[in-house]
């Protein structure tokens, strides 16, 4: 029997892993469908994405009288959300929204791209069952349903009916199409834009589910505008070079406001692959709170939000691994690295955005002077220079002041105990 040499599958593995997204996808596809076996299905998916076993998770759901199972893929690249998975013994595969890197680092650097809004809000993916057809459904990025057990208990397919477009969804999905929307409105309060509208949808993004190819903008638009849906608007079209990433970044700020938007996305069709490439374009204002050692608790809750989204134990080592993997996607690790102690925080008070950290703060500042107090370092106002460098360091999130009042506390408890 024909045996490849270590040399030859690492290469031929660098080979599948520099395949366009949708290749890669298909390639998947076939092997469920010439050999369906939902126990090999794991080393289906590894064979092509080359993913470690973590990077899946299971689940199933009942589609009338058939059992739907499968996996969701977590590997935050441009398969990021993708389902793999049986109704039956039939394959089916649904592509994910892919993790959007800022443009600065994408491929829609230097190429002509469609500049769109980018809406604080859900994402969903939106389908329907062909062996039932009529049967739709949906998914949010992190989980295979949209029924029932969001963020906080929140039902997104009953937000969805409310936009009034089902009908229109049902019948574009029922026709070999995924949908995908965001959710936005004050009914599923964002992170950085209030909106006044209730609850509202835009189309993003059209994949076609027999080639897992994300369709043109141009064909994106005339789909909406034959089914009456909203897509997403296109704030122009240009070649992102590094100035005009500069201008858009400068001009986003006169969006940061009600009803507004978190910043603009330039999507990149290329031709080749027939495929899109994007890049985020954060408005200047919401961008410059990532630069510099301090995360704003408000970023600390949004990754806690998308914890909670995709059903992670918060009191896990695995809610820990999950806000920081997120916060990695604006900052810098060690900025992260600074602000663990505000992750923690945030978990142990996922709900409660307006409250006051410094009560949290006050705590981490008497258990690390305890540490350095056991560790030998003195303790006293004579030494602060040392003691609240080292604390600033720890705790750069917060306010210096705060700091040096809960260092002055500290010692006057101590003296009071003496």
């Amino acid at each position: 029997m024909f045996k490849l040499t270590e040399a030859e599958n690492l290469e031929l593995k660098k080979q599948i892993h520099q395949c366009p997204p949708a290749e890669r996808l298909q390639k998947v596809y076939e092997l469920m469908r010439i050999h369906p076996s939902f126990v090999k299905l794991p080393s289906y998916i590894a064979s092509v994405l080359d993913n470690k076993p973590a990077d899946i998770s299971k689940f199933t759901y009942k589609i009338g009288k058939h059992i739907w199972r499968g996996y969701i893929y977590h590997s935050r690249n441009n398969l990021y959300g993708t389902l793999f998975s049986y109704l039956g013994r039939t394959p089916i595969i649904i592509r994910g929204m892919p993790k959007i890197n800022y443009s600065e680092s994408a491929r829609v650097l230097n190429n002509l791209s469609v500049i769109e809004d980018k809406i604080d809000g859900t994402n969903l993916v939106l389908w329907s069952f062909s062996i039932y057809k009529g049967t739709f459904w949906g998914k949010t990025r992190e989980t295979a349903t949209i029924f029932g057990g969001g963020y906080r208990g929140q039902d997104w397919f009953a937000l969805l009916e409310e936009t009034g477009y089902l009908p229109q969804l049902k019948e574009i999905t029922n026709n070999g199409y995924e949908v995908i929307v965001e959710l936005y409105g004050f009914k599923n309060k964002g992170e950085f834009i209030n909106y006044t509208v209730p609850i509202d949808i835009r189309v993003i993004e059209i994949c076609d589910r027999k080639t897992f190819k994300f369709l043109s903008p141009i064909m994106k638009q005339k789909i909406c505008n034959l089914y009456h849906l909203p897509c997403v608007n296109v704030h122009g079209i240009t070649t992102l070079s590094s100035k005009e990433l500069e201008r858009l970044e400068y001009e986003a700020k006169i969006f940061v406001k009600d009803d507004g938007l978190e910043g603009f996305v330039a999507k990149y069709f290329d031709p080749v692959t027939q495929d899109v490439h994007m890049g985020k374009i954060k408005c200047s204002e919401i961008r410059e709170l990532c630069w510099g050692d301090k995360i704003p608790m408000n970023f600390i809750w949004k990754a806690i939000r998308k914890a909670e989204e995709a059903n992670v134990d918060l009191n896990s080592e695995d809610a820990v691994t999950f806000v920081k993997n997120e916060l990695l996607e604006d900052f810098q690790e060690p900025t992260v690295n600074k602000n663990m102690s505000k992750v923690y925080y945030g978990l142990k008070n996922p709900h409660e955005p307006e409250m006051d950290i410094t009560s949290f703060e006050n705590e981490e500042v008497n258990r690390m002077l305890d540490e350095l107090a056991a560790q030998g370092m003195e303790i006293s106002v004579a030494n602060k220079n040392k003691v609240m460098s080292i604390i600033g360091t720890k705790l750069t999130g917060a306010k210096s002041t705060h700091l040096y009042r809960s260092f002055l506390c500290y010692i006057e408890k101590k003296q009071k105990t003496q």
